[in-house]
């Protein structure tokens, strides 16, 4: 064990004392897992009794980190992310120590003693890591990765122990055993058995060991090729399918190691990798693309899978404003708005959890907006301004965007005049670039006031139609919002509106109509042919930022849904020259991860 790095060998204990200790960590252990539970179900009071324990137990200390990186992820407060880490550093320290301690204890579970501390140990590092790249701090993003490779490592060591389900468990009286058998109960229902204590550390072993390789190995497998190939001789060799595999395993955990498996299961799914326009025929994604996808048919595919178990997730955690977010977002995903914003009209007094309530209010009012609901949308981009101090100068002018379409559509100056002062407090919060979405906004006014009076050259704009496609809006819009959309673009006679046209076009199905207006009104202005017919990136382009590399990345599209493989490599050609658009446009809204992830799906 030294060798190892966990310190030097600690005398055995006598079998009385041993027992009495792995007792005690059972009862920590089950008490800690119905603390999460709590935290997850915004019901945090209920935990404070146990969080406010005294104990070097490494378990107790998780679960505080636990908590603490539940809140962090979301809210982002550099305060919360400093706490939690400092709580993480505790846990991996403790860790350290009862690894020591307990390594030549007689075995109490189907693992090697001591191996809970082990999964403690690279929870805590991973979580660590995790707390260090959403600090937004250069340095400690570099330090994660060190920590993340030591968290694999702990994981990899975990892997290659050999499982003995036919160990001896040891055995307690009914007296001994009062207080354990009342924690599990109280988290896992009266019928659950409590005569084994083994059976709590296998569960905390299988499931934090399953999520936490299962997450290392899917996040890695998404990065660009040439990293991976370096992580790769540092170490770190993982495996999509296998990471898919164990946090598909995880889901059906009876704790909240399942719920964090769905979410991030589901955000895999929609992500750019997963979600991208470049459909594989026979896919979940093709069915949701022409609308006969059904989530609650009885069938072993992923999407039905996730929600059924987000349901019953929802249950399990029926007050989670994390499972709120998620459901919404699953909604959305199949093209129904409507339903997507009813979930997510919750009443945000009700969201214990006050780091979600921008998120669940931003999604509400991002839907609305596609579905050309303005004034609604425009008063609640301005209330999202008192929710977060981050976003100032994007909900500014997102509501800004939503009152010129009020204009436009009935003619009402007063929406005009307040959109003038919204574009104005836009631009001078927008002041520190450092935030892409800042960086955008004072961009994107700089270049409109160039061009003439503000709000005058706005109104002649498609700004909405950007933040659309930003957004992946057009993906998700009903046919008659996609068709309002359309019109909305009619007239404007610029290869940025015609480029949005096209988008609109192809996601109603109509293909030929936007292939033709693609190669017609945008392609001329981004790429020059040679004599070959070669398509080469133009040196000058009325384009702007985000433009360019969206026309050829969606002219690969058009090639794909026209002709499928069999123009594989014309696809690629298009890809190709998208992924070396190298300006530094804000608004990609992971275009640069769509383009790598159908590069591989074409190879």
């Amino acid at each position: 064990m030294t060798i190892l790095g966990f310190g030097k060998s600690t005398p055995k204990k006598d079998a009385a004392t041993e027992a009495a200790m792995v007792l005690s960590e059972a009862v920590i252990l089950e008490n800690g897992l119905a603390a999460i539970d709590t935290v997850m179900d915004e019901r945090k009071e209920d935990a404070a009794p146990y969080l406010s324990i005294k104990t070097n137990s490494g378990l107790h200390k998780l679960v505080h980190g636990v908590v603490g990186s539940i809140e962090a992820f979301f809210g982002q407060d550099p305060e919360q992310i400093r706490q939690t880490a400092d709580h993480l550093a505790t846990c991996e320290t403790a860790a350290y120590k009862n690894i020591d301690r307990t390594h030549n204890y007689t075995p109490y579970c189907s693992y090697p003693p001591g191996t809970e501390y082990k999964v403690a140990l690279a929870e805590a590092e991973l979580l660590g890591a995790c707390m260090m790249i959403i600090s937004e701090s250069m340095l400690e993003m570099t330090k994660a990765l060190y920590k993340l490779k030591k968290a694999y490592s702990t994981l990899y060591e975990i892997q290659q122990m050999k499982k003995n389900p036919n160990y001896t468990p040891i055995r307690y009286t009914p007296a001994e055993l009062t207080e354990y058998a009342k924690a599990r109960h109280a988290r896992l229902g009266p019928k659950v058995s409590a005569d084994n204590v083994g059976e709590s550390y296998d569960e905390l072993i299988d499931t934090g060991f399953r999520l936490c390789f299962g997450i290392i190995q899917v996040v890695f497998s998404m990065i660009p090729t040439g990293l991976s190939k370096l992580l790769s001789a540092v170490g770190f060799k993982c495996s999509r399918e296998d990471g898919l595999r164990l946090l598909w395993e995880s889901i059906s955990a009876p704790n909240v190691q399942a719920t964090v498996a769905l979410v991030v299961l589901m955000r895999y799914y929609d992500s750019p990798m997963q979600s991208s326009d470049l459909i594989l025929p026979g896919t979940e994604e093709e069915l949701i693309a022409k609308g006969s996808f059904f989530e609650s048919k009885s069938d072993d595919s992923p999407r039905s899978r996730m929600y059924q178990q987000l349901m019953v997730a929802r249950a399990r955690y029926p007050r989670s404003s994390i499972l709120v977010l998620q459901q919404g977002q699953a909604e959305a995903t199949l093209h129904r708005l409507d339903e997507a914003i009813a979930i997510l009209s919750v009443d945000l007094n009700n969201v214990h959890m006050r780091q979600l309530k921008e998120p669940i209010y931003e999604n509400r009012t991002k839907w609305l907006t596609c579905l050309h609901q303005y004034r609604t949308s425009a008063t609640s981009f301005v209330e999202l301004v008192d929710l977060t101090p981050k976003c100032h100068a994007w909900y500014n002018y997102l509501a800004a965007c939503c009152l010129l379409e009020v204009y436009k559509e009935e003619e009402d100056p007063a929406a005009k005049a307040q959109a003038a002062v919204l574009l104005e407090k836009a631009a001078s919060h927008a002041s520190d670039k450092k935030q892409h979405l800042r960086k955008y906004v004072a961009h994107r006014i700089q270049q409109l006031k160039k061009e003439g009076p503000l709000v005058e050259v706005a109104v002649k704009k498609p700004l909405l139609g950007e933040v659309f496609y930003y957004w992946n809006g057009y993906s998700k819009m009903p046919q008659n919002a996609l068709e309002k959309s359309y019109k909305k673009l009619n007239g404007m006679n610029d290869p940025q509106s015609a480029l949005l046209q096209a988008v609109i076009l192809r996601n109603l199905g109509r293909l030929d109509e936007g292939y033709k207006l693609m190669n017609e009104q945008v392609i001329p202005h981004v790429v020059t042919f040679s004599s070959d017919a070669k398509p080469h990136l133009s040196s000058k382009t009325p384009l702007k930022d985000w433009a360019p590399p969206a026309a050829l990345y969606e002219r690969a599209i058009f090639e794909w849904d026209l002709y499928g493989s069999r123009n594989a490599q014309q696809v690629k050609q298009w890809l190709v020259l998208a992924e070396k658009w190298g300006d530094d446009y804000e608004l990609n809204g992971g275009l640069g991860q769509k383009i790598r992830f159908d590069m591989e799906k074409v190879q």
